[in-house]
């Protein structure tokens, strides 16, 4: 595959000339491939997070007694995932949104400019850096998650199922 490159007055211009367009063509396309390939991370449903983190709360109000400090530290950093992962999500969103009316310029006008690879740069930047925290919030903390549950049911059996009206004998 090939590439026209036409200087705005009309002509083609030399090989040396047409190098940087080139590059620039060729560097939005690996943008763009990459912005397809992650796209579906901005349909991540984010419900089952906003249930689970009001839930905590739940937890949280429903325990009258003051909470150990172990476990304390524990609930905040298992609390604080959902909201991470959320607004990771959210972020996600708006940058894919962000790049659709950037290709849907770029299409319009069948131009790509230095100042348009810029904006992809950055849109592709952000949305690396969100996926990573996001994943980064699901998999560091499994553990702390784990530990959390384990120590939480042993102390709090009874009120837990009290809690989910669930009756024993």
């Amino acid at each position: 595959m090939g590439y026209l490159i036409i200087r705005s007055d009309g002509v083609v211009p030399s090989y040396t000339e047409a190098k940087r367009p080139k590059e620039i063509f060729h560097e939005m396309e690996l943008i763009l491939q990459s912005f397809i390939g992650n796209a579906h991370f901005a349909g991540i449903p984010t419900i089952p997070l906003e249930q689970l983190d009001r839930n905590l709360e739940k937890i949280r109000k429903k325990l009258d007694e003051p909470i150990p400090l172990d476990i304390q530290q524990s609930f905040e950093k298992v609390r604080s995932i959902p909201k991470t992962i959320i607004e990771k999500t959210k972020m996600i969103r708006c940058t894919v949104v962000e790049m659709q009316k950037l290709y849907k310029e770029m299409t319009v006008q069948y131009v790509i400019s230095e100042d348009l690879l810029k904006k992809a740069q950055d849109l592709h930047n952000r949305l690396m850096v969100s996926l990573f925290y996001s994943f980064d919030a699901r998999i560091s903390t499994q553990q702390d998650i784990k530990n959390f549950w384990i120590i939480f049911r042993r102390r709090y059996r009874l009120r837990l199922l009290r809690f989910f009206g669930i009756t024993y004998n």
